[in-house]
């Protein structure tokens, strides 16, 4: 056997001693609860990577959501500068009329 196939063999080991663990403990045993301990904190950076991971996505769809909005708001805007146009032009010719009568 070579060092990779060792390795292989004593993680699958491993694997298999810590399921074992997980599905048959003993009621009152003190591994149990250092299993239990020791999956806490195992369990930690990748429960904070993937909290940090659903912020960042949370952030990009607000971001996106903004930009949405914003994007709206600038048609609004022609839209509305469009309008003043239109009725400056009535306005004037508006006051030219009432100049002349």
């Amino acid at each position: 056997m070579t060092n990779n196939k060792k390795v292989l063999f004593l993680f699958i080991i491993i694997i298999i001693l810590f399921v074992l663990v997980f599905f048959f403990p003993s009621i009152g045993s003190k591994l149990r609860i250092d299993f239990y301990s020791s999956k806490n904190f195992i369990y930690k950076p990748f429960k904070a990577l993937s909290e940090e991971m659903t912020n960042y996505l949370k952030i990009l769809n607000i971001n996106n959501q903004n930009i949405e909005i914003i994007s709206s708001l600038k048609n609004e805007n022609t839209n509305l500068k469009e309008i003043n146009n239109m009725l400056i032009n009535s306005l004037s010719k508006f006051n030219e009329l009432n100049y002349i009568l």
